[in-house]
């Protein structure tokens, strides 16, 4: 079974998740939704459509092979996932 591949940047929030397709970044889905009030959760979606946090899809990103950040200690190195670690 062929893995999905991360698609775009999303943002959950209130119940609903609201998306862009690469090279978006996260900052460009919050200013669609114009005006964030409260909780909310970062993430991606995939190719099949589903919603994965950032830590969710760092292991996505690893397994199949997208993930291209920079090493280094000059470089954030943590468990969750970024749009600058994939485009």
């Amino acid at each position: 079974m062929k893995q999905p591949k991360i698609t775009g940047v999303a943002v959950e929030y209130e119940g609903r998740i609201y998306s862009l397709l690469k090279p978006f970044r996260h900052h460009h889905v919050i200013r669609q939704i114009a005006g964030i009030y409260g909780p909310h959760v970062e993430g991606f979606v995939t190719s099949d459509e589903h919603f994965l946090t950032r830590t969710e899809a760092m292991q996505l990103a690893k397994d199949n092979g997208q993930l291209k950040r920079s090493e280094g200690e000059q470089h954030y190195q943590g468990p969750e996932l970024y749009s600058e670690d994939l485009w």
